[in-house]
C-alpha cells in the first residue's frame, strides 16, 4: 500500500510505504471498499500504527523525527535580563530572527521557577521576549537562567523549510480535501 495521490505525485521518491504484504481478500460494498491484508514478516520499516492526519505524529527530536535538539542552533542557554510571569525578556542571548522559538520550550535551571518548564507561544524579536503558555508561579527576574529548544509546529511545511527533514516527517501532508 502506498500513500501517493497521482494529482501531485511528481516522483516515486514522492510515495511512502507504509504495509508491505499481501492482500488475502477485498470486499466491496455499495459505497466502500475493504481489502484484508498479511504482512510479510520483518518487512514494517516503520512503527504502525500512525493517525491518519495532516500533522506529524513524531515527537520533535525523538528517534523517529532525528531532528537534533542539542545543536547550538536548536538549545540557548541564558539567564534573563527581566519578565513577568507569563514573559521573559533576554536582551543579550535571544537575538535570533522573529518567531524563531515558537513552539519550543524552556526550563528555568535557576531562581525562583527553577525546574518549571513550558511552551513558547511567541517569540518577539524586536523586544527580544518569549511569551509562555501558562504563568509561573514566580515572576521572571534579572538572572533568572534558562535553557530553550526549539520546536515544531508538525506541519509538512516547518518539517521542510526549517529543518530540510522531509523524509522523516510522520504526517499525511497530501490527505485530499473535500470540496
Amino acid at each position: 500500500t502506498r500513500l501517493i495521490f497521482r494529482g501531485n505525485l511528481t516522483s516515486y521518491l514522492d510515495t511512502k510505504i507504509v504495509f508491505d504484504g499481501f492482500i488475502q481478500a477485498i470486499l466491496f460494498e455499495k459505497k466502500n471498499m475493504s481489502a484484508t491484508c498479511v504482512p510479510i514478516l520483518g518487512s514494517l520499516k516503520i512503527e504502525t500504527g500512525w493517525p491518519y492526519q495532516l500533522n506529524c505524529n513524531a515527537k520533535f527530536g525523538d528517534s523517529y523525527c532525528t531532528v537534533n535538539k542539542e545543536t547550538a542552533a536548536n538549545k540557548l542557554t541564558g539567564s534573563a535580563t527581566s519578565g513577568t510571569t507569563a514573559t521573559l525578556i533576554d536582551t543579550v542571548n535571544l537575538t535570533q530572527a522573529n518567531d524563531y522559538w515558537n513552539w519550543g520550550t524552556i526550563t528555568f535551571t535557576f531562581g525562583l521557577n527553577n525546574g518549571d518548564s513550558r511552551k513558547i507561544n511567541d517569540f518577539d524579536q524586536a523586544t527580544r521576549k518569549l511569551t509562555l503558555d501558562y504563568a509561573l508561579d514566580n515572576a521572571v527576574v534579572a538572572g533568572d537562567a534558562y535553557t530553550l529548544y526549539r520546536g515544531c509546529d508538525k506541519t509538512f511545511n516547518m518539517c521542510d523549510t526549517t529543518y530540510g527533514n522531509t523524509v522523516n516527517f510522520h504526517g499525511f501532508h497530501t490527505i485530499p480535501l473535500r470540496k
